[in-house]
């Protein structure tokens, strides 16, 4: 059995008993993640069908059973970051050409924020003070044109075949939002600093007339450090990983810090 980090995930060998010749299977149990499984199915067939992620064997509200890939992640892969992002940035914008499903759920970060704030174990003022800060940075104005989103674009989320083909997976956090929230996840999750922002979006945008809007980005990127650091925090509660978890709340909110939008720093409020 493979631990992620919310979901049990399994690797099955399959033999067929009168060739002997064997396949293996990725399986993903979603049956304790009902308010996300529905999302996680439609959009890893429809990612499969513009081959951008492995194919879906079967499906069903309990399981996920896809093609196995023989590879490594992007992040154990020993590419220089700036590949890294480039092979990211042509998967995460092909993957956006994803036809939105009617019976895929819109994100709200406001609402999601607010999910998280109540599930930590918060005081009163600490709580006050998170539910005021998620007023502050949710004034931004959406976009008109939304996308599918992935969610959660993190490095060990592609997998590189022994063709050295990419793969995306794990819809486990997919939405529908703009492709500004996506792009601003993906720096976000992977910690990356300010000075590889132009080059994310150059590789996003590539050949193609859609342009990101820098200022949406940046405005998506306080969310995405709460809700990451926010994420991590209540992680932490419930497992033997405490510190690691500690460690990847407490970068998320330095780089929320670094963006000074509030006096109070959440490293110092929160951890």
């Amino acid at each position: 059995m493979l631990l992620g980090l919310s979901h049990h995930c399994y690797i099955v060998t399959a033999v067929n008993l009168e060739s002997q010749k064997s396949a293996k299977y990725f399986v993903k149990s979603l049956s304790s993640h009902p308010s996300t499984e529905q999302n996680e199915r439609l959009v890893a067939q429809s990612s499969a069908a513009l081959n951008l992620s492995p194919s879906v064997i079967y499906q069903s509200k309990d399981w996920l059973v896809t093609q196995y890939i023989e590879g490594y992640s992007l992040f154990e892969n020993q590419y220089t970051i700036s590949e890294k992002i480039a092979v990211a940035m042509r998967l995460l914008q092909n993957f956006h050409q994803v036809t939105p499903i009617d019976k895929i759920s819109s994100l709200s970060i406001k609402s999601l924020i607010e999910a998280q704030i109540k599930m930590n174990a918060f005081t009163q003022a600490q709580q006050s003070f998170l539910m005021t800060l998620n007023q502050k940075i949710n004034t931004f104005a959406q976009v008109s044109e939304p996308v599918v989103c992935h969610g959660d674009l993190n490095f060990t989320n592609i997998l590189i075949d022994k063709r050295a083909n990419a793969w995306l997976v794990d819809y486990e956090c997919t939405s529908i939002c703009c492709a500004e929230y996506d792009v601003a996840m993906f720096i976000a999750i992977n910690n990356l600093s300010n000075c590889d922002f132009a080059y994310i979006f150059d590789c996003y945008q590539g050949k193609s007339k859609k342009s990101l809007k820098a200022d949406l980005v940046h405005a998506y990127l306080a969310c995405c450090y709460l809700i990451n650091g926010l994420w991590y925090q209540e992680r932490s509660y419930h497992t033997k990983e405490n510190d690691q978890y500690i460690d990847l709340a407490h970068q998320q909110y330095s780089q929320f810090d670094q963006l000074n939008i509030t006096d109070k720093k959440l490293v110092e409020q929160l951890l």
